[in-house]
């Protein structure tokens, strides 16, 4: 197999497992809290609205599991706009390690894949430029704006503490990474979600199943969780020395 082919794979490898990935205050936890306790709880979907907008103004930490292919957790700034994810993903027998960091719109990108540390791109060392290219692409790919189809949320209602729905794939399927056939696929069809919020208003979990969709919704079910809001984030451009030249 030789590197380009290599390459194709990987990135196929890792794009499968992030077609929905997560989106991306004070410095307490916001991880695994309930809904928004005590009082007259807002209409849910401008909870979810607020919730979600309020993410693009702090930071904050993401960890989840996508559905049996592996993890994710990073670290996000909406306000600064820079993000970085780290993925474990194994499909086929095969594991990849992949770093994204996202900086002003511009996605950085190492993998180690086992048995091939030797291969240029797949030593877990070299950094890959990705710009440019449209929805469904790695480079117009955003794990952080996973959160914003929420607000393409239909029927919306609070369940206790609980807010539960669907999610209106014609209009998400952009924020949920998906582009061409796959958007297509998916037009005009909704998949089932539960929201909660802390009793600051601030989103603590996303669950999102996507196992009507089939191939075309990527991982079956997603379960995130995202905490310690304000947290500092320090991401960087890797250095130029470890930045492939093509």
């Amino acid at each position: 197999m030789n590197r380009r082919t290599m390459l194709r794979g990987g990135a196929s490898l890792m794009l499968a497992a992030t077609l929905a990935l997560a989106g991306c205050g004070s410095s307490d936890n916001g991880g695994g809290g309930g809904g928004l306790l005590g009082g007259d709880k807002k209409d849910a979907s401008v909870a979810l609205t607020e919730a979600t907008t309020k993410m693009q103004e702090t930071s904050y930490k993401t960890k989840m599991d996508l559905g049996g292919l592996g993890t994710m957790t990073g670290v996000s700034d909406g306000k600064k706009k820079v993000h970085e994810f780290v993925m474990d993903v194994t499909t086929q027998g095969q594991t990849v390690n992949t770093t994204m960091r996202i900086i002003d719109g511009v996605t950085y990108m190492k993998m180690k894949m086992d048995g091939a540390s030797t291969l240029p791109g797949f030593d877990g060392k070299t950094w890959r430029k990705i710009e440019g290219g449209g929805p469904g692409s790695l480079g117009g790919f955003d794990a952080s704006q996973m959160t914003k189809s929420l607000q393409s949320a239909v029927d919306a209602k609070w369940e206790g503490d609980v807010i539960k729905g669907t999610i209106d794939m014609s209009k998400s399927a952009e924020s949920l990474g998906l582009g061409g056939q796959a958007a297509a696929q998916v037009a005009g069809k909704s998949v089932p979600f539960e929201a909660k919020l802390d009793g600051e208003g601030r989103l603590t979990n996303y669950k999102l199943d996507m196992s009507s969709l089939g191939a075309a919704g990527g991982a079956s079910k997603y379960d995130i969780t995202y905490s310690d809001y304000g947290t500092p984030v320090d991401v960087q451009v890797p250095p130029a020395s470890e930045i492939a030249k093509s």
